[in-house]
This record gives C-alpha cells, structure tokens and sequence, in this order.
C-alpha cells in the first residue's frame, strides 16, 4: 500500500459499482468510515485517504488487523495507520476507536 511517507492514513471502505468489472474505480461507500473522515476534518487532521475493497479486502489489511485486533471476527472499516518518520506505523482499527484516536 502507498503508505511510505511519515503521516495519517485513513483506510476507508469502498466498493465497485460492478464487482464483475475490477478496472472500475473504488467509490467511498462505507458510512462509518464516512464518519471518521469527516471527523479528522473537522478537527484540522491532516490526513491521506486509501480506498480499500469491503468485498474483497486486500490481504495486507486483514493481515495487519488480525496481527493488532486478533480478537475479532473480521476485518471491518475504517483503519488510521500513523506512519513515524523512522518507517514504524501504528494501527488503530475499528470505527470508534478511530475516532478516539
């Protein structure tokens, strides 16, 4: 994921209008992450958005979620990741948590 650079990024829950056509580009669709945008807005947070596929998460998302939530049943949306200036990255998922974060 483009994630290489120290900053906020908000992994927000997307889907295709047609699932069958995978060049079609991811639109926002997931309401709870919706919500954690506009709140990082509101608040001034500076901030990258990555859409990511609710169908079909990509593997490093639910590779990265079960590694920080292993508790949980599935990966949902949203995700903050906060990459450091030294490469490290902090993963806070879950849709309140987020918001709280």
């Amino acid at each position: 994921p483009p994630m290489e650079k120290p900053g906020l990024y908000l992994v927000y829950g997307a889907l295709r209008r047609n699932e069958e056509n995978p060049d079609q580009p991811l639109e926002m669709t997931c309401s709870f992450s919706a919500f954690a945008s506009m709140c990082l807005r509101q608040a001034g947070v500076p901030h990258e958005t990555i859409l990511a596929d609710t169908h079909h998460k990509p593997q490093w998302y639910e590779k990265r979620w079960f590694k920080e939530l292993p508790e949980s049943k599935s990966a949902t949306f949203p995700a903050i990741i906060r990459v450091s200036d030294d490469g490290t990255s902090e993963f806070v998922g879950d849709s309140a948590a987020v918001v709280d974060a």
